[in-house]
């Protein structure tokens, strides 16, 4: 008798304390989260609910019709990808996405948004016994996500290719680290010709003028790219990285890539731009932890007039 009683008093107030921790927890609906978006200052992103005391580790990013957002965030060596749903009209969430406490991070949506692919170490470890770091998927189902598949050969390779963004006319343009002893991060491009992915180059040197160059946002008919990089002069590494952005000019070059300005950049370091598919928002990490958003009008506030 009283050991029936102690378990229907442990189930009692595990069921309290659920369902405390679900009135805690804000109701959520509308676009965003509900957050109110930006002017042309960066602000935190939904503090406390996307925005923590972890260390976000990756962009925000919203599906096409505005009913998923996925990031993710780094907790000793893990990379852990995180879900919000929007249900009904409500967001339900944060959870765990996978359900893998290995290195499955920096999540982002293909062009047509059927796909979440995201980087992972899940490969066999090479023969010399180091990591895969790899793009992976996952597919969008009428009852979840598939199981998750690794992307093909190229872009992947047997080096580490990480932070990457799908466009429509679906190049992949992502950050690789051909040496995994060196502290160099530079862009790469991997051509779609119709059929199949091209093996990766590098993007031009006015992109790759630097030791660290990564975490590329570029713009789905691929007017512009954002991206991150220590070429400012406040010194070299990964924490001295800003966000710079280039424009594609009537020849279909790349601008110089310019500076995004103190009210973007700051002394820490910024990284991991996404810009929302509606265009209105463009997200960043800055430091080791919050996501930030700001008006995308800065994009084409910066954009350089032609000359006619």
């Amino acid at each position: 008798m009283k050991r029936a009683a102690f378990i229907f008093y442990t189930f009692v107030l595990v069921a309290a304390t659920l369902l405390t921790q679900q009135s805690d927890f804000p109701k959520l609906t509308g676009p965003y989260l509900g957050q109110k978006p930006p002017g042309m200052v960066p602000e935190i992103f939904a503090p406390g609910i996307v925005s923590t005391d972890k260390n976000e580790h990756s962009q925000a990013i919203f599906s096409n019709d505005g009913n998923d957002l996925f990031w993710s965030y780094y907790d000793q060596g893990k990379h852990i990808i995180m879900h919000m749903q929007r249900v009904g009209g409500h967001w339900i969430g944060p959870k765990k996405f996978l359900q893998r406490d290995l290195k499955d991070g920096n999540p982002f949506f293909s062009a047509d948004g059927s796909k979440l692919i995201f980087q992972s170490d899940r490969r066999d470890k090479r023969e010399d016994g180091s990591l895969n770091l790899d793009f992976w998927y996952v597919e969008k189902m009428t009852d979840g996500w598939s199981a998750a598949k690794i992307f093909d050969f190229p872009p992947n390779s047997e080096k580490w290719q990480l932070y990457g963004c799908q466009v429509l006319s679906g190049n992949f343009y992502f950050t690789s680290k051909r040496d995994e002893k060196s502290a160099e991060f530079q862009l790469y491009i991997s051509r779609f010709n119709g059929e199949r992915w091209q093996q990766a180059e590098p993007m031009p040197e006015i992109f790759n003028s630097s030791p660290v160059n990564w975490t590329p946002f570029v713009s789905p008919d691929e007017s512009y790219i954002v991206f991150s990089s220590d070429r400012r002069g406040k010194g070299v590494g990964y924490n001295a990285c800003d966000l710079y952005i280039s424009y594609k000019n009537s020849d279909d070059e790349w601008t110089i890539p310019v500076h995004m300005g103190d009210a973007i950049n700051t002394d820490n370091i910024e990284r991991f731009p996404w810009v929302s598919p509606d265009g209105k928002c463009l997200f960043f990490v800055r430091g080791f932890g919050d996501v930030y958003w700001v008006s995308a009008k800065i994009i084409e506030e910066l954009r350089p007039k032609e000359k006619k």
